[in-house]
């Protein structure tokens, strides 16, 4: 027993550090000890700080999978401590993949379980992760309650790594709420918010220098500073700053004895440059704005700090308007908007990468529901010749690589929801969809990558399409789905998240350099005699989708 803790505990100690190849190091024997004692909640633990881990150094896929083994492992078993840890997890994958709601659902989940089982590192992790989600919500100040009981259980935990990260969520988060109160016109209000800052350095400074915490302090001091030059106090703040980029000098060669991973996070540097740049344009220091524009933008181009490069594009182009030289702020707006598309295009992928755990995690939950299931059909052949047969029709009616329905499926169900929607008077849309330049895919990269191909379509239909809806292998490439009730608004957009999904899919994981897109066709059939007149019109639709260049969606009405 004290061989694995000590294991777990080297494993969370490096993940509070962000030592993330002792982290890799130490995760795998932790896991397998934990394992062989049974203990749950360890092996969630673990791969939570893992997964955070990997989210850190930007390998999301590795960051998403970790936390999905997490969640699984958790809703298995039997320890509100697993349950929590491993919900709290995948929560963590989902705010940083964008999806707030539901990271918020999951938090909400793991809450009651994170508080009851005593655990203060968890409680932390759940409490930081609250906050985070509620400020990117817009909601304040329920942000700054989870993050001062954050505060609380770090205190409790005892772990100086997450009281120090406590703390600097805390400053930002008093930081905007005194920029919101300044916002509404209520100083008084926003001085008050920034002294709580201000209040919070003594406490984080003997911190940091009682347990060394070089890697995090940066961050800290970036809203310290940004409060003292709120607060008029120039000098103070011009100081902090300085002090700020001596610590977190992006040069390693200046500091050859420090490992990549324990070098004090360079991410604080970009913004620290928009508070201080800021700061010079509120003053009318246009020239000292530009300037600390400039090495901010040097230091996030070197860093791949996206986010920060728009954010100090944005600025330089309303710095560079005010000292007239509209063909720089030209440039800079450019250069904006070109780097808030690559953050757009980051998040899709993000997105992308979420979608294709939960669709394998699903997949693996569905294999082994569906093992079970015939385990039972076979044990109860002998007794129940009639509920036999009716498996096997079912089965009949499914496409076998895809696990869709199958034509048959479509022939027996279509024209029966055909005459209804024209007997109630609702509407039938149904669309095509057909995969582009499959014949392409089958002849250069094997019918084995093919067939892959429709397995991993066919698994996009199935999550993203309604329970009541219906999607099919029509045949070869070409797919059906059929939205019962839905308007044309609704209908075009369910194409439009199918078509995007699947471009914007991880293709290489089947092979490198492979792209696939759809294209698809849609019509109301309702406004056919027949459901087959009403097929043929979605099939025009789709021949001109792919006359106008494909990977699009066209409507019936607009052939």
């Amino acid at each position: 027993m004290a061989d694995l803790q000590a294991l777990v505990q080297q494993a969370l100690e490096a993940g509070d550090r962000s030592d993330h190849a002792g982290i890799d190091l130490a995760a795998p024997p932790a896991l397998a000890a934990a394992a062989t004692a049974g203990r749950d909640e360890l092996r969630c633990e673990v791969l939570g700080a893992w997964s955070q881990s990997a989210y850190r150094r930007n390998d999301f896929p590795m960051a998403a999978r970790l936390a999905a083994e997490a969640r699984e492992l958790g809703l298995r078993s039997t320890q509100r401590a697993a349950r929590a840890e491993g919900l709290v997890a995948w929560a963590r994958i989902l705010w940083s993949g964008g999806e707030l709601e539901e990271a918020l659902e999951v938090l909400e989940l793991a809450l009651p379980d994170a508080t009851a089982v005593g655990r203060p590192r968890l409680q932390v992790h759940t409490f930081n992760l609250l906050g985070l989600v509620h400020a990117e919500l817009g909601h304040l100040d329920t942000s700054l309650g989870h993050h001062e009981q954050a505060l609380d259980a770090a205190e409790r935990a005892g772990v100086a790594d997450l009281e120090l990260l406590a703390c600097t969520n805390l400053a930002g988060r008093w930081l905007a709420i005194g920029k919101r109160h300044e916002a509404a016109g209520d100083p008084a209000a926003a001085a008050a918010a920034w002294e709580q800052v201000i209040a919070l350095h003594g406490r984080t400074e003997a911190l940091v220098l009682r347990h060394q915490l070089v890697h995090g302090w940066p961050h800290f001091l970036t809203s310290y500073a940004a409060a003292l030059l709120r607060l008029g106090r120039t000098q103070e703040g011009l100081q902090a700053f300085a002090m700020h980029r001596a610590l977190a000098d992006p040069n390693p060669d200046r500091h050859p004895d420090r490992h990549p991973d324990r070098h004090p996070d360079r991410t604080s540097l970009p913004h620290a440059a928009l508070h201080l740049a800021r700061h010079h344009q509120r003053q009318g220091e246009l020239a000292a704005a530009m300037a600390v524009v400039t090495d901010g933008l040097a230091v996030a181009t070197r860093l791949g700090a996206k986010m920060r490069l728009a954010e100090l594009h944005l600025l330089g182009s309303e710095v560079a308007e005010a000292q007239r030289d509209f063909e720089q702020a030209l440039a800079h707006h450019k250069r904006f908007h070109a780097w808030r598309e690559q953050c757009a295009v980051d998040r899709a992928a993000m997105k992308s990468t979420l979608l294709a755990v939960r669709l394998q995690t699903e997949q693996a939950l569905q294999e082994a529901q569906a093992q079970r299931a015939r385990a039972r059909e076979l044990a109860q052949a002998n007794q129940n010749l009639q509920a036999h047969a009716q498996t096997l029709a079912r089965e009949a009616r499914l496409d076998v690589l895809t696990g869709l329905d199958n034509r048959r499926s479509v022939d027996a169900l279509l024209p029966m929801w055909h005459a209804t929607a024209r007997e109630q008077r609702r509407a039938l849309h149904a669309a095509l969809l057909d995969l582009d330049h499959f014949k392409a895919i089958n002849d250069q990269l094997g019918h084995a990558v093919g067939d892959d191909v429709l397995r991993t379509v066919g698994t996009i239909l199935r999550a993203l399409c309604r329970e009541g809806d219906l999607a099919a292998r029509y045949g070869g490439e070409e797919f059906v789905i059929v939205w019962p009730g839905a308007d044309e608004d609704s209908a075009h957009g369910a194409c439009e998240r199918l078509r995007i999904a699947v471009q914007a899919h991880d293709w290489a994981l089947l092979r490198p350099g492979l792209q696939v897109t759809v294209s698809i066709g849609l019509a109301d059939l309702a406004h056919d005699a027949t459901a087959a007149a009403g097929l043929e019109r979605v099939d025009q639709a789709l021949y001109a989708a792919k006359r106008q260049g494909r990977n699009q969606t066209v409507l019936s009405r607009d052939v």
